[in-house]
């Protein structure tokens, strides 16, 4: 109501949601898997799950994760994801370290979001058991910081990119590569 921009009692606000943002206004956190995370501030996230139905079964990455602007890290250990990796990851341009392995196989069956390869700022990409299919994304050729490549344990298939070479240390196996290899 005073236009000042902060929400407080005098701003009459309609609704706040879980993590404290009043409707209408800028958000400053977002809610990802039940806890706020302060999108200016936030530049690590790092989550684990081992047990079939324990708390830290994720079960999703959640699409508001692009809204983090600042992530640098991102690490989903032993998940369990069962959905596909959102296209919204791709506006995460400070990423640096991209991991997300499940604990099960065959969970997700999507393909690399090919907005990956807008990440330019990443060394480290994992994306394993995922059972995840189709190519790897030609514009992944923009990677140039890439040194850590791991695509293990999907379905991936087709041929494999001259680039991958220039990466130090690629791990492919267990997929559904055609040769030629480069």
């Amino acid at each position: 109501a005073d236009n000042d921009g902060i929400c407080d009692d005098e701003d009459e606000c309609i609704s706040i949601d879980n993590c404290n943002n009043c409707e209408g206004q800028e958000l400053e956190y977002v809610e990802l898997w039940g806890e706020c995370y302060n999108i200016e501030e936030t530049v690590e996230i790092e989550l684990q799950g081992y047990d079939v139905g324990s708390p830290n079964n994720f079960e999703q990455i959640p699409p508001e994760i692009g809204q983090l602007i600042n992530l640098r890290m991102f690490r989903c250990a032993s998940c369990f994801i069962e959905g596909p990796i959102p296209s919204e990851i791709g506006n995460l341009n400070n990423l640096e370290d991209l991991q997300i392995s499940n604990w099960i196989t065959g969970a997700v069956e999507s393909e690399i979001p090919p907005e990956i390869g807008n990440l330019t700022n990443l060394t480290s990409l994992t994306l394993s058991t995922l059972n995840l299919s189709g190519s790897i994304p030609s514009n992944f050729e923009n990677l140039a910081n890439l040194y850590s490549l791991i695509l293990t344990h999907n379905q991936l298939s087709g041929e494999i990119p001259s680039y991958i070479c220039n990466i130090e240390s690629p791990v492919l196996g267990d997929n559904q590569f055609c040769p030629p290899y480069p």
